[in-house]
């Protein structure tokens, strides 16, 4: 994992930051912990000023539309700060590549199917709605 951005941290009131969990292009994605103790993940996105790049607008618009998906990830809530916008997410477990990896017996059972099926359900549900995913792969695909 790279190191951390500096001076990069989450700015919403009543959530303790944790462990760096990612960076990528547009941001880092950190563990949260809410004053009630709940958990989520954060992705922290560097903006100028309230000048949200398009790639956010475009990211807070498609979890929008897909409220209501069986097994995609719903947004819980965005803050917007003067030089960063933080979207707030549930917190996974691994993603697929890990979670295959580690459930190697499991995948020789075949018992993949129902769990393949699932993804692809959502996929189709997406589609239906007009959303395609420019990026699927197992580090993408995130599971609990």
């Amino acid at each position: 994992m790279e190191p951390e951005r500096p001076g990069v941290k989450v700015l919403e009131p009543g959530y303790k930051q944790g462990e760096l969990l990612g960076e990528g292009a547009y941001g880092s994605v950190y563990k949260v912990t809410k004053s009630d103790g709940s958990v989520l993940a954060c992705k922290v996105i560097e903006s100028e000023g309230f000048n949200i790049p398009r790639s956010v607008i475009v990211e807070m618009s498609s979890y929008r539309s897909v409220i209501g998906i069986n097994n995609v990830l719903q947004l819980d809530h965005v803050n917007i700060e003067p030089h960063q916008v933080e979207i707030f997410i549930p917190l996974m477990d691994n993603n697929l590549r890990s979670w295959r990896r580690e459930n190697e017996l499991l995948r020789r059972l075949n018992c993949f199917e129902r769990f393949y099926s699932q993804i692809i359900t959502a996929i189709g549900e997406m589609h239906h709605r007009g959303i395609v995913h420019l990026d699927i792969k197992p580090d993408n695909i995130l599971v609990k």
